[in-house]
């Protein structure tokens, strides 16, 4: 982890299992290497390194993954967590293809770190990040969403009191609010009126005046 161009991962726990003890590298589990005597969603491990170099964690304690031969287990430590943050950075790399933009690996760990979620680590009194990968894919998404008028169907009016105006909208990520803007015709700007929205697909009915 101390390596150039090398992302230095720790492990946090994915959900609340009880007291936890880890087996020493060197001794064996007959000898723990330190208790978390409570766990909690996202509390960091206690046998993760902390310091300057780490400053992303993951999900990798308890984790239920394939194995060798076939089947699934459960594994925990710091060799579960890497692999999320790797996944997530092919993710993010795939994203930026199709986009056609580029990162660098230290970029995707910046834009990791300012997306994540910020945990307070009492027993190194520092702040780390556990990654979030679908608010890092947000934080580069420039892809406007589809916006269609569905009516009127011309897109112009003639109203003297009100007329409504619905719209269908589509995000790959998500919605989360939209405004209209009524112009008349001399491009002047004359009303706008907000909606919040949610889901992929929605629709929804703008009234002007």
């Amino acid at each position: 982890g101390c390596l150039s161009n090398v992302t230095a991962v720790g492990d946090t726990y994915d959900a609340n299992v009880g007291s936890k003890s880890w087996c020493h590298p060197i001794l064996g589990c007959g000898t723990a290497l330190c208790t978390d005597a409570t766990t909690e969603l996202d509390q960091i491990v206690c046998h993760a390194n902390r310091g300057n170099l780490v400053k992303l964690f993951a999900p990798g304690s308890v984790i239920n993954s394939t194995k060798l031969g076939g089947g699934y287990e459960e594994q925990s430590g710091t060799s579960m967590a890497t692999p999320v943050v790797a996944g997530a950075m092919a993710v993010m790399k795939q994203y930026l293809a199709l986009t056609g933009k580029t990162k660098t690996p230290s970029e995707l760990e910046a834009i990791f770190n300012n997306t994540g979620k910020v945990i307070y680590d009492s027993e190194s009194g520092r702040n780390y990040t556990r990654i979030d990968i679908f608010g890092a894919l947000l934080s580069i998404d420039e892809t406007p969403p589809n916006v269609t008028l569905v009516s009127p169907i011309d897109g112009l009016s003639n109203y003297t009191n009100s007329e409504d105006f619905t719209c269908n909208f589509s995000d790959e990520f998500g919605l989360k609010n939209a405004t209209a803007y009524l112009w008349n015709d001399s491009g002047e700007l004359v009303n706008t009126s907000s909606v919040n929205l949610t889901g992929k697909t929605n629709s929804s009915s703008f009234t002007f005046p």
